[in-house]
C-alpha cells in the first residue's frame, strides 16, 4: 500500500519518534497547552492514536497558571537508555527538563531540572561509555544569540549537569537558525539531525563526525525544492522492523500548526538520502505491507464521560474547579480573571482541541440555563486571536455575541434561555472568513468573520475551544453544559 503525506493533519509540532517493543511512540512540543508532551502510538509508523500524556496537570511555576501561548515547552527528544524512557525538553524561560518512566503508555515522573538557564532549547540526550551529555540549541529571544549549537555534559545518575555549556557547532554561516538537534550514531560516525533555515521554509542538516564533540562536516538533506512541502524538517530518524530507515518531519501549515509527514530514508556513503534525493515525497511505499488504509483523526465527543477525552488541553494549567463531568454533559464553570474583561487571550480555563481537517464544520450543543449575570459562554477559535460565537448574560439578558478579537457584535438576544442551543463555527481551507452559526428553537442566526490567516496564530496554530468566563468576581460562579462536539470534514 501506498500512504500519503501528512500522515498525521493535525499540530504535533516538533516531532521525536522511538521503537517500543513492536510498535513506535511519538512525542511533540505542546507550549502553554496542558496536559503536556502528548505520547501517541503507531505498529507502522503511517497510522497514530493519542494514547497518553509526559505531563498531566501542570508546569511548575505560578506563570503558567494563566496562557502563556508560544512559551512553556518547546521541541522535546524521547530516548530509551536502560530500562527508562526518557523525554528531555526545553522550556525557554526556565531552562532544560527532563522526565522519564518504566511505561510510556503509563505515568511519567514530574518534571526534573536538568540545567537552569534563559535560551536553551530543544535538549537531546546521548548516553556513550558510562557518560551522558545533552546537544541542544539556543532561542535568541532568551539570550541574545541562535544559529549555533551547544553541549554539556550531565551526570548519568541523576540527569543533572555537572559542566559548562560548550559550543559545539556554529551554524551562522551555512546553517542559520539551526535548532532542534537529534543525536544518533551509526558505523562510528556521530550524526547530528538538524533543522535550520527557519520555520516556514527551511531545510534539514546533517552534521557527521567520527567525534561527538567535531569538527563536522555538514550536508543539506531535505528541502523544499519544487514541491509545496515548505520547510521540511525538524523530526526524527527511526529504524522499522525490517531495517529501512524512515524520517518524520513537520511542515508548518500555518492556521493548521505543524503537521507531520513520513519519509523513505537510505543510505550512500554513510550520509543519509532522504525521499527523493532530498526532495519530499507526496505520497510512498508504506513501511508495513500490513497497512491496508490510512486512519483520519476523529476528535468528536459526546462529553457524557468520567473522564474528559485526551484530544482536550487546558490553555493554562489544569484546575479542578474548572469544569465537572456528568452522564449528561460536561459543565464548564464560569472563571473570573482580573482584568480579563472577556478577553479569552486572559483566561486559563479555555478547554481546547487541535484542528484535524482542511475545511470543517465544528459543533457543539450547550444548555445556558445556569449561566449568571456578566458571564458569557462559547465556541471559539483562540491561539493568538480570539474569534468565537457566544452567549452573555448582560443586564438581564442573553445576547447573541459574535467575538473578533476586541470587537464584539450583538446578533440577537433573548429574554430567557431555556432550550438547548447548538453553537457552530466552518472554515474553509482557502477562505479568509470564519462562518459562525447559532441555532435556538429552529431559528438560526449566522454571520461572517474576515480575517487574516498569517496574524492569528503562532507555531501551534489555531485550536478550537470551549469556555465559560465572568467579567466580574462574585460569591458563586454559573456554569454551562456543553454536550455532543463534533469536527467536521467539509
Amino acid at each position: 500500500m501506498k500512504y500519503k503525506n501528512p500522515i498525521i493533519f493535525s499540530d504535533y509540532s516538533d516531532p521525536d519518534v522511538l521503537e517500543y517493543g513492536d510498535k513506535f511512540i511519538m512525542t511533540a512540543s505542546s507550549f502553554n497547552y496542558i496536559p503536556g508532551l502528548p505520547i501517541l502510538l503507531s505498529e507502522d509508523l503511517v497510522n497514530w492514536k493519542l494514547v497518553n500524556y509526559a505531563i498531566e496537570n501542570r508546569l511548575d511555576f505560578p506563570k503558567y497558571n494563566k496562557p502563556m501561548y508560544s512559551n512553556g515547552v518547546w521541541a522535546p527528544s524521547i530516548r530509551k537508555h536502560n530500562s527508562l524512557f526518557y523525554i528531555f525538553f526545553g522550556m525557554p524561560d526556565e531552562g532544560i527538563f527532563e522526565v522519564h518512566t518504566s511505561d510510556p503508555l503509563k505515568k511519567w515522573s514530574t518534571p526534573h531540572l536538568v540545567k537552569k538557564g534563559k535560551g536553551l532549547i530543544d535538549p537531546c540526550p546521548f548516553w556513550e561509555d558510562n557518560k551522558a551529555y545533552v546537544v541542544h540549541a539556543y532561542a535568541k529571544s532568551r539570550i541574545g544569540f541562535k544559529s549555533v549549537l551547544g553541549i554539556f555534559e550531565i551526570d548519568p545518575k541523576t540527569n543533572e549537569s555537572i559542566s559548562t555549556d560548550s559550543l559545539l557547532y556554529n551554524g551562522i554561516t551555512e546553517n542559520p537558525t539551526i535548532e532542534g538537534p537529534k543525536v544518533y550514531k551509526k558505523n562510528n560516525y556521530y550524526y547530528i539531525f538538524a533543522p535550520a533555515g527557519g520555520v516556514k521554509y527551511g531545510w534539514q542538516t546533517v552534521l557527521r563526525s567520527k567525534s561527538l564533540f567535531g569538527p563536522f562536516e555538514t550536508k543539506k538533506v531535505l528541502e523544499q525544492k519544487n514541491t509545496t512541502v515548505n520547510g521540511p524538517h525538524q523530526g526524527a530518524m527511526i529504524k522499522d522492523k525490517s531495517n529501512n530507515y524512515w524520517f518524520i518531519h513537520f511542515q508548518d501549515k500555518g492556521i493548521y500548526g505543524r503537521i507531520t509527514h513520513l519519509q523513505p530514508l537510505k543510505w550512500k556513503e554513510d550520509w543519509p538520502v532522504i525521499a527523493n534525493n532530498g526532495k519530499p515525497l507526496y505520497q510512498s511505499e508504506a513501511p508495513y505491507p500490513s497497512t491496508k488504509s490510512q486512519m483520519k483523526l476523529n476528535q468528536n465527543d459526546m462529553l457524557n464521560s468520567k473522564d474528559l477525552s485526551l484530544y482536550w488541553q487546558w490553555s493554562a494549567n489544569k484546575n479542578t474547579k474548572f469544569y465537572s463531568t456528568t452522564p449528561n454533559g460536561l459543565y464548564l464553570n464560569s472563571h473570573y480573571e482580573e482584568n480579563g474583561n472577556y478577553n479569552l487571550k486572559l483566561y486559563p480555563n479555555l478547554l481546547s482541541q487541535k484542528l484535524i481537517y482542511r475545511s470543517f464544520k465544528i459543533e457543539v450543543t450547550c444548555d445556558y440555563s445556569l449561566l449568571k449575570e456578566n458571564e458569557e459562554a462559547g465556541l471559539a477559535f483562540i491561539d493568538r486571536t480570539n474569534i468565537a460565537i457566544a452567549i452573555r448574560n448582560e443586564n438581564n439578558r442573553f445576547k447573541v455575541c459574535l467575538r473578533n478579537e476586541e470587537k464584539t457584535k450583538i446578533l440577537d438576544e433573548y429574554k430567557k434561555m431555556d432550550s438547548l442551543v447548538q453553537l457552530s463555527l466552518i472554515l474553509k481551507e482557502n477562505s479568509n472568513k470564519i462562518k459562525c452559526g447559532l441555532k435556538i428553537n429552529n431559528k438560526s442566526t449566522k454571520q461572517d468573520i474576515t480575517f487574516l490567516k498569517e496574524s492569528i496564530v503562532s507555531w501551534s496554530g489555531l485550536k478550537v475551544a470551549i469556555y465559560s468566563i465572568s467579567k466580574n468576581r462574585k460569591k458563586e460562579y454559573g456554569k454551562v453544559r456543553f454536550s455532543n462536539f463534533k469536527i467536521l470534514e467539509r
